[in-house]
């Protein structure tokens, strides 16, 4: 009689928990008695529930495990990516760093010194993209140059992070002596130097255009953003820059782009005069 009343027990226990969804009881059958294996599952669960919420109200673990993640700087986490990304295959080397390039944008969030770490890798990005979209993911070539092109715009991330900020006039002496002080202007021929480079090695056509276009559209804006924007060697370059894209062969090729045609061959080619002379102007001004 003491046996059933302590099976009564058990079983009205055990109803209220379960295991990956399966009751405890239901492996008894009729007159059975739960076995010395089944009381220490009833066990282990009890003891789980009750240590439910143990540690995680008022102890602080959260802000500590938010303290350890904001440890690691953006700069920190470009070195890290660029150690272990030959841990994967091309193809997962790409979504490794693109997935990485997300992270450290967020990490690195509204920081000013870092602006141009973050434009650096969004550009890079998108470009990926762009590319990849043109010349598709199972082309060999294509995915080796997106993981090169991923790999150098990680490294020009790193080295453009400013060591200090240009406040106002009074710090212009500070801003220009000491540390890492990438202005706009500079940093838009630094990418633009690096997307002419890369934009050679291009196969398809129509990913060179993409390339150029899209160089001119960005130094556009990095020249219109500099502080120094009316001093002549950066007014002289943006000025140039206007009338690149006011020409008869930027548009040409960008209404071709823009009606899923391949440019011809010429304004490609005339492209890229226009743009090496830019960048060469540029290189002497700077």
């Amino acid at each position: 009689m003491k046996n059933i009343f302590i099976l009564i027990v058990l079983l009205m226990s055990a109803k209220t928990f379960s295991m990956d969804g399966l009751s405890l009881s239901s492996g008894l059958g009729e007159g059975e008695e739960i076995t010395a294996q089944q009381e220490s599952l009833i066990f282990d669960v009890k003891m789980e529930s009750d240590l439910e919420g143990v540690g995680t109200q008022g102890s602080g673990l959260e802000d500590l495990e938010q303290t350890i993640l904001d440890s690691y700087s953006a700069k920190d986490m470009i070195r890290y990516a660029l150690d272990n990304r030959l841990d994967y295959s091309l193809g997962d080397r790409i979504k490794f760093l693109d997935s990485k390039a997300q992270e450290i944008v967020k990490i690195s969030d509204n920081q000013e010194d870092e602006k141009f770490l973050r434009i650096s890798l969004n550009r890079t990005r998108e470009m990926a993209r762009l590319t990849l979209g043109i010349m598709g993911k199972a082309h060999q070539e294509s995915v080796r140059f997106i993981a090169n092109f991923y790999k150098e715009g990680f490294e020009m991330a790193y080295s453009v992070v400013n060591d200090n900020t240009f406040l106002s006039d009074r710090d212009m002496d500070l801003f220009m002596k000491e540390g890492t002080n990438v202005t706009s202007a500079e940093f838009g021929r630094m990418m633009a130097l690096r997307m002419w480079n890369y934009s050679s090695g291009l196969q398809a056509d129509a990913s060179k255009a993409v390339f150029l276009v899209k160089l001119v559209q960005y130094l556009g804006a990095d020249l219109a953003g500099d502080l120094r924007v009316r001093e002549p060697a950066i007014a002289k370059s943006l000025a140039d820059v206007i009338a690149i894209k006011k020409g008869r062969v930027y548009k040409n090729v960008l209404v071709n782009l823009q009606r899923n045609k391949i440019p011809s061959n010429e304004d490609l080619a005339s492209l890229r005069k226009e743009i090496w002379r830019l960048i060469r102007n540029m290189n002497q001004r700077f």
